[in-house]
C-alpha cells in the first residue's frame, strides 16, 4: 500500500503543471510545485516508468489549445532529449517557455492597431515586470484594459454620432459590460449610423438645388456605402454646380437689366423729344383781321405743351422761351387794337 501511495504521488506531481497551468498559457513558477525525484525503487508506477509519465506530461502541454510556438518547442526538445531532459523541462523549463510565449502575446497585444490607451499602458508595464506580473496581466489585467478602452472608444462615438448612434451608445454605456460595449462597436453602431446617414441625406436634399436632389436620388437607389459617399463628397461636388448655375442665371439676369435700361435712357446733348413738343407747344399764328391766337400744333397752346412736356421742358429749354412767345403775342394784339381805335378817330373827325 505504500509503495502505491508513494508512486501516485510521484504521478501527480509529474503531470501537475500541465494540469494546472493551462490558459491563458502562463505559469508562475514560485507557486509551482515543482516534482521530486523518485526512488530508484519507484521508477515504476501503474505499470509505467517515470520516463514515460513524463513524457505523457509534455505531450499534455504541448496538446493545450492555448500552447504556444515557444512552449511546443522547447517540450519537443525535451522528449527528443530523453529522460533526464524531460525532467528538467517539467520542473524549470516549461516555465521559461511559458513567459516566452506571454511576452509574444503581450507584445502583439500591444501592437494592436485598435489597442486603446489603457491596453498600452498595461501591456508595457506588464512587459518590463516579471513573469509573475505577465501571468496576471494575462489572466485579468487585459480584460479590465480592454473593458476601460472600450469605453472610452463608445464615449467618442457618442460624441461624434447622429441621433441614432447617441441613443444605441448611451445604452450599452448604461449597460456598463464588455459585451454590450463590444456589441455596439462591431454591430449596433454600423446599424444606426445607416439611419442617421439617411436622414441627414434627406434633409440636405430637401431644401437644395438640381444637381443635390439628383445626387441625393441616385444615392437613395444604391447601397449604404453610396449614401455615405453622398455625404462625404458627393453632396459638396453637386453643391458646387448648383451654386455655379446660380451664379450663372445671376449674371445673365444682371446684364440683360442693364442693356434694357440702356435702351429707354434718353441721349445726352440734343433736344431730343421734349425739344419738338415744346416747339409744337409755343407755335402759334396771329390773325391780322381777328387778332385771335390759334394753336400752331397741338391743341391747348402753351399750357397743355408744358404739361405734356413735363419735366423735359426743363431739360431742353423749351419752357424758357413759351413766356416770352406769349408776351410777344399779347403785345402784338394791344398795338393792333390801338392802330383800330386810331383810324376810327380819323374818320370820325373828317366827317
Amino acid at each position: 500500500m505504500k509503495l502505491a501511495r508513494l508512486s501516485a504521488i510521484v504521478v501527480a506531481a509529474a503531470m501537475a503543471p500541465a494540469v494546472l497551468l493551462s490558459s491563458p498559457a502562463v505559469a508562475d513558477p514560485a507557486s509551482g510545485t515543482a516534482a521530486s525525484t523518485p526512488d530508484k525503487a519507484d521508477e515504476t508506477a501503474k505499470g509505467g516508468s517515470q520516463e514515460e509519465n513524463d513524457r505523457i506530461a509534455i505531450l499534455r502541454m504541448m496538446g493545450e489549445k492555448d500552447a504556444g510556438r515557444g512552449l511546443k518547442r522547447e517540450g519537443s526538445k525535451a522528449i527528443d532529449g530523453g529522460a533526464a531532459a524531460m525532467r528538467q523541462f517539467i520542473e524549470k523549463g516549461q516555465y521559461d517557455a511559458r513567459d516566452e510565449d506571454n511576452m509574444v502575446a503581450i507584445t502583439r497585444m500591444l501592437g494592436d492597431k485598435n489597442a486603446g490607451p489603457t491596453m498600452k499602458e498595461a501591456a508595457g508595464k506588464a512587459l518590463d515586470g516579471t513573469a509573475a506580473d505577465r501571468v496576471k496581466f494575462l489572466a485579468e489585467g487585459q480584460e479590465f484594459a480592454r473593458f476601460s478602452d472600450n469605453r472610452i472608444f463608445v464615449s467618442r462615438i457618442y460624441g461624434a454620432g447622429g441621433p441614432t448612434v447617441k441613443e444605441a451608445a448611451r445604452k450599452a454605456l448604461d449597460a456598463n459590460t464588455n459585451d454590450a460595449l463590444v456589441r455596439f462597436l462591431e454591430t449596433g453602431q454600423h446599424v444606426a449610423r445607416v439611419q442617421d446617414d439617411r436622414l441627414r441625406a434627406s434633409q440636405l436634399a430637401h431644401k437644395a438645388g438640381p444637381a443635390v436632389k439628383a445626387a441625393a436620388r441616385a444615392a437613395f437607389m444604391g447601397t449604404d456605402e453610396d449614401i455615405r459617399k453622398f455625404l462625404e463628397s458627393g453632396y459638396a461636388e453637386a453643391k458646387a454646380k448648383d451654386d455655379a448655375a446660380a451664379k450663372a442665371a445671376k449674371d445673365k439676369a444682371e446684364k440683360d437689366g442693364k442693356g434694357e435700361a440702356s435702351k429707354d435712357k434718353p441721349a445726352e446733348g440734343g433736344t431730343g423729344t421734349a425739344t419738338t413738343t415744346g416747339t409744337k407747344s409755343t407755335s402759334t399764328s396771329t390773325s391780322a383781321s381777328g387778332g385771335q391766337q390759334k394753336p400752331g400744333g397741338q391743341a391747348g397752346g402753351a399750357t397743355a405743351g408744358t404739361e405734356q412736356a413735363g419735366g423735359h421742358m426743363a431739360t431742353t429749354g423749351a419752357g424758357i422761351d413759351a413766356p416770352w412767345t406769349i408776351g410777344g403775342a399779347a403785345v402784338a394784339l394791344g398795338a393792333g387794337a390801338g392802330l383800330v381805335v386810331m383810324a376810327r378817330r380819323r374818320r370820325s373827325a373828317e366827317g
